[in-house]
Protein backbone atom coordinates (compact mmCIF):
# COMPACT_ATOMS: atom_id res chain seq x y z
CA UNK A 1 0.00 0.00 0.00
CA UNK A 2 1.36 3.51 -1.16
CA UNK A 3 1.34 6.62 1.91
CA UNK A 4 -0.96 8.03 -0.70
CA UNK A 5 -3.59 5.13 -0.11
CA UNK A 6 -2.92 4.99 3.45
CA UNK A 7 -3.48 8.81 3.75
CA UNK A 8 -6.61 9.05 1.53
CA UNK A 9 -7.78 5.66 3.60
CA UNK A 10 -7.31 8.20 6.70
CA UNK A 11 -9.19 10.39 5.20
CA UNK A 12 -12.25 8.37 4.33
CA UNK A 13 -12.09 7.31 7.51
CA UNK A 14 -12.61 10.17 9.17
CA UNK A 15 -15.25 11.32 6.79
CA UNK A 16 -16.89 8.51 7.94
CA UNK A 17 -16.70 8.93 11.27
CA UNK A 18 -16.98 12.41 11.69
CA UNK A 19 -19.91 12.66 8.83
CA UNK A 20 -18.00 15.02 7.12
CA UNK A 21 -19.97 16.66 4.05
CA UNK A 22 -18.24 20.15 3.86
CA UNK A 23 -14.65 20.45 4.31
CA UNK A 24 -12.51 23.78 4.38
CA UNK A 25 -8.64 23.78 2.86
CA UNK A 26 -7.64 27.39 3.12
CA UNK A 27 -4.38 28.01 1.27
CA UNK A 28 -4.75 24.84 -0.90
CA UNK A 29 -2.82 26.42 -4.35
CA UNK A 30 -2.76 23.33 -6.01
CA UNK A 31 -3.18 20.83 -3.48
CA UNK A 32 -5.23 17.79 -4.60
CA UNK A 33 -5.15 15.78 -1.46
CA UNK A 34 -8.42 15.74 -0.39
CA UNK A 35 -9.61 14.72 -3.68
CA UNK A 36 -10.63 10.77 -3.51
CA UNK A 37 -11.39 10.70 -0.34
CA UNK A 38 -14.10 13.72 -1.04
CA UNK A 39 -15.57 15.00 -4.00
CA UNK A 40 -15.11 18.25 -5.52
CA UNK A 41 -18.52 19.40 -4.58
CA UNK A 42 -17.68 18.71 -0.60
CA UNK A 43 -14.31 20.43 -0.43
CA UNK A 44 -14.32 24.27 -0.03
CA UNK A 45 -10.69 25.47 -0.98
CA UNK A 46 -9.20 29.19 -0.17
CA UNK A 47 -6.40 30.97 -1.33
CA UNK A 48 -5.52 34.76 -1.25
CA UNK A 49 -4.60 34.41 -5.18
CA UNK A 50 -5.95 32.52 -7.75
CA UNK A 51 -3.52 29.47 -8.76
CA UNK A 52 -4.10 28.18 -12.53
CA UNK A 53 -5.93 24.64 -10.95
CA UNK A 54 -9.16 27.42 -9.56
CA UNK A 55 -10.78 27.20 -12.76
CA UNK A 56 -11.45 23.89 -12.62
CA UNK A 57 -12.48 23.68 -8.85
CA UNK A 58 -14.58 26.81 -9.76
CA UNK A 59 -16.32 24.53 -12.38
CA UNK A 60 -16.84 21.14 -10.47
CA UNK A 61 -16.84 22.37 -6.68
CA UNK A 62 -15.99 25.67 -4.80
CA UNK A 63 -12.92 27.95 -4.38
CA UNK A 64 -13.39 31.04 -2.70
CA UNK A 65 -10.96 33.88 -3.18
CA UNK A 66 -10.26 35.66 -0.20
CA UNK A 67 -7.79 36.27 2.84
CA UNK A 68 -8.48 34.63 5.96
CA UNK A 69 -9.15 37.44 8.36
CA UNK A 70 -12.06 38.60 6.02
CA UNK A 71 -13.43 35.53 5.29
CA UNK A 72 -16.69 35.67 3.18
CA UNK A 73 -17.78 32.72 5.18
CA UNK A 74 -20.33 32.32 8.14
CA UNK A 75 -19.23 31.09 11.18
CA UNK A 76 -19.90 26.79 12.00
CA UNK A 77 -20.61 26.18 7.97
CA UNK A 78 -18.31 23.60 7.88
CA UNK A 79 -18.05 19.78 9.22
CA UNK A 80 -14.07 19.82 8.76
CA UNK A 81 -10.95 22.12 8.14
CA UNK A 82 -7.95 20.49 6.64
CA UNK A 83 -5.08 22.52 8.54
CA UNK A 84 -1.73 22.24 5.97
CA UNK A 85 0.31 24.61 4.58
CA UNK A 86 -1.55 27.98 5.35
CA UNK A 87 1.16 30.51 6.20
CA UNK A 88 -1.03 32.32 9.09
CA UNK A 89 -0.45 33.30 12.25
CA UNK A 90 -2.64 32.19 15.69
CA UNK A 91 -5.08 35.05 14.78
CA UNK A 92 -5.76 33.81 11.55
CA UNK A 93 -5.87 29.90 12.88
CA UNK A 94 -8.61 31.63 15.43
CA UNK A 95 -10.56 32.97 12.17
CA UNK A 96 -10.25 29.63 10.04
CA UNK A 97 -11.24 27.72 13.56
CA UNK A 98 -14.53 29.81 13.51
CA UNK A 99 -15.67 28.79 10.39
CA UNK A 100 -16.20 24.83 11.73
CA UNK A 101 -19.29 23.82 13.47
CA UNK A 102 -19.28 22.61 16.89
CA UNK A 103 -18.23 19.28 16.95
CA UNK A 104 -16.46 19.27 13.80
CA UNK A 105 -13.10 18.78 13.31
CA UNK A 106 -9.58 20.12 11.93
CA UNK A 107 -7.00 17.85 10.32
CA UNK A 108 -3.96 19.10 10.83
CA UNK A 109 -0.89 18.21 8.82
CA UNK A 110 2.33 17.47 10.36
CA UNK A 111 3.96 18.09 7.73
CA UNK A 112 4.08 21.73 7.48
CA UNK A 113 6.28 24.67 6.31
CA UNK A 114 8.34 25.92 8.81
CA UNK A 115 6.83 28.76 10.94
CA UNK A 116 3.35 27.09 10.96
CA UNK A 117 1.32 26.32 13.83
CA UNK A 118 2.46 23.02 15.52
CA UNK A 119 0.26 19.96 16.57
CA UNK A 120 1.60 20.85 19.64
CA UNK A 121 1.11 24.41 19.23
CA UNK A 122 -2.73 23.98 18.76
CA UNK A 123 -3.17 21.57 21.73
CA UNK A 124 -2.99 25.17 23.32
CA UNK A 125 -5.71 26.66 21.52
CA UNK A 126 -8.72 27.44 22.95
CA UNK A 127 -12.20 25.66 21.50
CA UNK A 128 -10.66 22.56 20.18
CA UNK A 129 -8.78 19.63 21.99
CA UNK A 130 -7.15 16.28 20.30
CA UNK A 131 -8.92 13.49 19.52
CA UNK A 132 -8.05 9.72 20.67
CA UNK A 133 -8.64 7.66 17.19
CA UNK A 134 -8.50 3.70 17.20
CA UNK A 135 -6.87 4.20 13.72
CA UNK A 136 -3.96 7.01 12.93
CA UNK A 137 -1.61 8.43 10.59
CA UNK A 138 1.86 9.58 11.71
CA UNK A 139 1.25 12.64 9.22
CA UNK A 140 -1.93 13.98 10.94
CA UNK A 141 -3.08 15.04 14.22
CA UNK A 142 -7.11 15.24 14.48
CA UNK A 143 -8.74 17.64 16.72
CA UNK A 144 -12.32 18.62 18.02
CA UNK A 145 -14.24 21.77 18.36
CA UNK A 146 -15.56 21.88 21.32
Amino acid sequence: MTNQSRIADFLRGLKEQFKISRIFYPGADTDTVLEGPFTLREIFYLDKDRPSSAARFEREGHYILAKYFKLPIRDGVFDALYYQDNHTTLEGTVALLMTVRPSGIVIHSNDTCPGELSASAMEKVSGISKVSLPYSNHYYTVFQKT
